[in-house]
C-alpha cells in the first residue's frame, strides 16, 4: 500500500487511531456495474515465455539501501528475471509525476534505479503502488488510474482511468489475463471517500466492478492456484477474505493481527501477510496455525511479493527507503 503509516507520520495521526475507526467486517453488495474507461491500450499480445535463466540460490537476507524513495510495491518480472520496485517518491496522494519503477537483479544488485521514470516527458507516474503483469504488459496502480507499460522494454502502452476510484492500491493478475485492482477508498485526511471497491480489467482493457465495500479498506490482493481472489484489508479486520463466484467477500482465513498490507500465497497454500499493527509478516497456515517469519525494525514491509522460483520474499520497506530480499526456509 502507499504506506499510510508514512503519511500518518507527516500529519501526526497514529496507526491505532486510524485503525480503530473502521468496522471489522464488511457488508458488501454484489455488483456487475461497468465503469467508464477514459483510455485503454491493453491489447492482447502473444505471450512471451518466462526466462529460463539459471536459478542462483540466495541463502541469507540481502538489504538494498540506495536508489529508492518510499518503495511501496515489489514484483518478480519473470519475463526479464528482474525484481521491480515501485517508488512513490513523495506523498502517496500527490499528483507530482515523479514516481518511478526500479529494477533489481536477483543476486541483490541494483540493475537500474529509474527504469520507468515519471520525470520523463513520455511517462506519467505520480504515486505508483501495486504492480502486476499480464499479456506482456506491466500494470501499475497510480491514484485513480492504472498505467500500462511493456513488461520488458518499459515502453508506455497507455492508461486505464478507473472512474469513481480515489486511492488505487494493489494489483494481481489471473492466468486468463484478467487483472484485479483494489481501491482503499481514503483521502489525505484518512477519511472515507465512499469508493472502497475492487475492480477487474479484462485483457482488452474493459473495466468492471468486482465488488463494492460498504466499509473497510481493501488493500493487498493475491491469487490462489485455482484462481480465487484473496483480499486483505487495512483496518481492524483480522480476516483474510476471498471473493466468491457470486461477487461476495467472505472470510477465508484468520490472523492474530490487523492493518494488513501485502499478501502472498505459498505453494502449500499458507499465506504471508504483512501487518502494520505488529510490524511483522505473519504466516497463516491452512490448518489455522500461525507463525511470525519477519519483524520490521521500523514499520512493516508494504506490498510484499514472491520470487516463486528462488523462494525469495520481496519486501519494500517504505519507512526506511530500503528493499529486502528474504529467503524463505523450506
Amino acid at each position: 500500500m502507499a504506506r499510510i503509516y508514512l503519511l500518518m507520520l507527516i500529519i501526526g495521526v497514529s496507526l491505532t487511531s486510524c485503525g480503530s475507526t473502521v468496522a471489522p467486517t464488511a457488508t458488501i453488495a454484489p455488483s456487475t456495474t461497468s465503469v467508464s474507461q477514459a483510455e485503454a491500450t491493453a491489447t492482447v499480445a502473444p505471450t512471451l515465455e518466462p526466462t529460463t535463466a539459471p536459478i542462483a540460490a540466495i541463502t541469507a537476507p540481502i538489504t538494498l539501501s540506495e536508489g529508492f524513495a518510499q518503495p511501496e510495491g515489489m514484483l518478480h518480472n519473470q519475463l526479464s528475471d528482474l525484481y521491480l520496485v515501485s517508488n512513490i517518491n513523495g506523498t502517496p496522494f500527490g499528483r507530482d509525476d515523479n514516481g518511478y519503477i526500479a529494477q533489481i537483479n536477483p543476486d541483490g544488485t541494483l540493475n537500474q534505479a529509474k527504469w520507468i521514470d515519471g520525470a520523463s516527458a513520455e511517462v506519467e507516474l505520480n504515486a505508483p503502488k501495486g504492480m502486476a503483469i499480464a499479456n506482456n504488459t506491466l500494470y501499475v496502480a497510480d491514484l485513480d488510474s492504472v498505467r500500462l507499460f511493456d513488461a520488458v522494454s518499459g515502453e508506455v502502452k497507455g492508461t486505464i482511468a478507473i472512474s469513481g476510484s480515489s486511492f488505487l492500491n494493489d494489483l494481481v493478475a489471473r492466468d486468463d489475463g484478467t487483472v484485479f485492482v483494489s481501491d482503499m477508498g481514503i483521502n489525505e485526511a484518512f477519511g472515507s471517500t465512499g469508493t472502497a471497491a475492487i475492480y477487474q480489467i479484462d485483457p482488452a482493457g474493459n473495466v468492471s466492478l468486482a465488488v463494492k465495500l460498504a466499509d473497510g479498506n481493501p488493500n493487498g490482493l493475491a491469487m490462489t492456484a485455482d484462481g480465487t481472489l484473496l483480499v486483505c484489508r487495512y483496518d481492524t479486520a483480522v480476516e483474510i477474505f476471498e471473493l466468491t463466484a457470486d461477487g461476495i467477500l467472505q472470510p477465508y482465513r484468520k490472523a492474530s493481527a490487523s492493518q494488513h498490507d501485502g499478501l502472498v500465497v505459498l505453494a502449500d497454500q499458507s499465506l504471508l501477510v504483512s501487518s502494520w499493527q505488529t510490524a511483522n509478516i505473519h504466516q497463516l497456515m491452512a490448518d489455522g496455525s500461525e507463525r511470525i517469519i519477519y519483524h520490521g525494525p521500523t514499520g512493516a514491509p508494504a506490498d510484499i511479493n514472491l520470487d516463486h522460483q528462488r523462494k525469495v520474499l520481496l519486501m519494500p520497506l517504505i519507512m526506511t527507503n530500503q528493499v529486502v530480499l528474504w529467503p524463505l526456509a523450506d
